[in-house]
């Protein structure tokens, strides 16, 4: 082929919409909004703690007294066996600083006062539920003063706490289509045995080896609890006070992870703030159909009613002391259920006694009641391999310790 003077100019021509596009890649701009968007995600998976699943006995409780006033606090725990998946969760509670990120977004999308009829969290509760809290800065700046962003969100629906992880979804999801990868992560509420399972404080190799009833080691005393954990009064069985509410450091909710973590890195699963989960409320009994007297769940008000009818019909409650308290426990859980719309909440908070505490203890609350003792953590699974590179290669821990 003769060779022409003008093929340069030709060859030249043919590359260069490549390197036309090879700059826009590379172009400072950019460059600088792919490293915001790693940094951003890197943000948003911080506190993230992985959890590798298997099986474990869930809702274990201890002989801890029972009382009439735990209107909230299922009775019957019965023990059953479970199984999770791997899943992430986590660290800390959801922060008043992470829940304000949410609303000032959601400000700027909808006008303020749509935004806050909707998002803002009842400040009110405080004074509703404790009305000698009107002099104290929780009552009205809790969620508005700085000085309070590292303390746990409260006085948020069920509803609430999802429409948080619907945002965080759509934020993360986002992120990642910037980075070029088409992603369906979604943050959500830890289901009961998830939070349960990430709650006990056997590592997950030793779960099967011995039984915990708390986020803490066993053998631990209750003159030791004032370091390890943010509950109310704690009474012997004679009604003695063995711990006032301010004992332990902290009379309302505190900062997240002003406890020790257990022994997965997870801090304050119990107490400061009881916190919702997924699941909807039932009753865990024993069915008295059998001899074996086989564990039964009850999902509606119609169901429990009709068991209630069994057993008062084919046993005799003066002579059978056994289904007397079983009538007696069925009887307070129906009042729960009978509330409507039930969600299970775990952990306890800062206003509970020690038997809210312990992991295989379950609240049933209304998933439209907001309360100062609520808060809720979020979990994430079936995470794609290479978006774990943005999750943190060491556990979380708080700057200030």
């Amino acid at each position: 082929m003769k060779y022409s003077r003008y093929q340069p100019f030709i060859f030249l021509l043919i590359l260069l919409p490549f390197f036309l596009g090879l700059s826009n890649r590379i172009s400072p701009s950019n460059l600088e909004e792919s490293v915001q968007a790693d940094n951003d995600l890197k943000d948003h998976f911080s506190k993230m703690i992985y959890i590798k699943g298997g099986k474990f006995t869930k809702n274990s409780t201890s002989n801890i007294i029972f009382t009439e006033s735990d209107s909230t606090l299922f009775s019957h725990c019965i023990p059953q066996r479970a199984s999770v998946g791997s899943y992430f969760i986590s660290s800390t509670e959801i922060t008043n600083s992470d829940w304000r990120e949410f609303y000032e977004e959601k400000v700027q999308e909808l006008g303020k006062i749509k935004a806050k009829e909707k998002y803002y969290p009842d400040t009110a509760r405080w004074l509703n539920e404790f009305k000698y809290t009107s002099n104290l800065p929780h009552a009205k700046n809790y969620f508005s003063l700085p000085n309070f962003n590292d303390y746990p969100v409260v006085g948020i629906t069920w509803d609430q706490a999802n429409l948080y992880c619907q945002w965080k979804t759509e934020k993360v999801n986002k992120l990642l289509e910037r980075k070029g990868r088409k992603s369906l992560i979604e943050f959500r509420l830890p289901t009961e045995n998830e939070w349960e399972f990430a709650a006990m404080n056997k590592r997950n190799e030793d779960r099967s080896k011995s039984q915990t009833y708390y986020s803490w080691p066993q053998d631990k005393m209750i003159s030791q609890l004032i370091d390890l954990v943010n509950l109310g009064r704690i009474l012997d069985q004679n009604g003695t006070v063995l711990k006032e509410y301010a004992e332990d450091g902290c009379l309302y909710p505190c900062e997240v992870a002003s406890y020790p973590p257990n022994n997965n890195g997870i801090y304050n699963m119990s107490g400061n703030v009881s916190e919702w989960t997924s699941d909807q409320g039932e009753v865990r009994t024993r069915s008295f159909y059998n001899s074996n007297y086989k564990s039964k769940t009850l999902t509606t008000l119609s169901e429990i009613e009709s068991e209630i009818a069994y057993v008062r019909s084919n046993f005799n409650m003066e002579e059978e002391e056994e289904v007397k308290l079983w009538l007696k426990d069925i009887e307070h859980d129906k009042k729960i259920i009978s509330k409507g719309n039930v969600k299970i909440c775990k952990g306890g908070s800062w206003a509970s006694g020690l038997i809210y505490a312990q992991t295989g203890s379950r609240q049933g609350i209304n998933k439209d009641i907001a309360s100062i003792k609520i808060g809720f953590r979020i979990a994430i699974s079936d995470v794609e391999e290479e978006i774990i590179n943005y999750f943190p290669n060491k556990k979380w821990k708080p700057s200030r310790k």
